[in-house]
This record gives C-alpha cells, structure tokens and sequence, in this order.
C-alpha cells in the first residue's frame, strides 16, 4: 500500500511518500502546492493525506486536483483544516474586521482561507470525491479549554472544535 503525505511538515507518520513546501528531512520532496505539479505519476496513491496545509493555499482547487490525480480510483482522501467557526478565531477579533491589528509587521499570516463542512463538501463534489466522512476535531491545550468545553455542551458545539476532517473516496473518472 503506497500513502502519501502533502504537506507533512515535521509529522512523518505511517506514510510512505512526502512531500512539502520546506521539507524537514531528507527523504521529503519539496514541492510548493501553490504552483507545483505533484511529483509522481497519475494514479499511484492507494491514500492521500493533508493536515494544515489547505488553508494555507492560494489556489485550493490546484492543490485538491493534484492530490486527487496521484490518487488510484477507489483510494482514499483525508484532509484536516482549520475550522472557520472555531471560537478562538472570534475572540481574536478575526471575525470581527480587526485581525490586522492582532499582526505585526514581525509576524506575517500566512493564511489565506478558513473553511466550513460546507465548502470542504463543495470540492469533494466538484472534484468527483465521494464523502465518506466529516466531523470536527482538535482540542485545545491551554487556558481555553474551559471556554471550549461549555461550548461543547451547547447548540454551538461546533465553535468549540479547532478543525474539521473530511474524508472520502476517488470516484471513477
């Protein structure tokens, strides 16, 4: 079985294959997911994984293209993102029209996108993914947490989540 990690940053878990935008070791392809085609043949992949990187993208719909063009029919799609409705990003006045006075000019966002179960669903369909699962995930390890906790008892439960996963299957092409 031959997996492939894009964007794997410093976690080199049970994957076979790596590629990303700084590589940390040298067995990982760099490759910048803006601009680069992924660096193997067409349908190899029987997985294909991406954690913290899709928000990070200018061009989403590259990216999921390429993953999706090295993956084999049937293979399996997981992306981790960050949460657009997590309750931190509010309290950092993100949502709120003030998150460019939180930045300075030593600290450079780096973020182009947030993302809901909605418009991760919305390119697994126009990509021909079929979704297998979603779900939101990630807990928070600070003074938070307490925050997090009574919102995940509350009909904003999803606030108190970090991320969301999105699973699914290549369909035929």
């Amino acid at each position: 079985m031959r997996t492939l990690s894009v964007g794997c940053g410093g976690d080199f878990s049970y994957f076979t294959d790596f590629v990303d935008i700084l590589p940390q070791r040298n067995d990982v392809i760099k490759c910048d997911m803006n601009t680069e085609k992924l660096p193997y043949e067409d349908n190899i992949f029987d997985e294909v994984y991406s954690k913290h990187m899709l928000e990070h993208l200018t061009d989403v719909g590259f990216a999921i293209r390429e993953m999706m063009r090295v993956l084999k029919k049937g293979g399996k799609l997981t992306i981790i993102t960050d949460n657009a409705s997590f309750f931190d990003f509010a309290r950092g006045r993100t949502h709120l029209g003030q998150y460019e006075e939180l930045r300075s000019d030593t600290h450079e966002d780096r973020h182009y996108s947030l993302f809901t179960p909605w418009h991760l669903r919305n390119f697994f369909r126009k990509f021909n993914i079929k979704v297998e699962k979603i779900e939101y995930c990630g807990n928070i390890h600070s003074l938070l947490k307490p925050i997090a906790f009574i919102l995940s008892l509350t009909p904003y439960w999803r606030m108190s989540k970090i991320w969301i996963k999105i699973e699914g299957i290549k369909n035929g092409i």
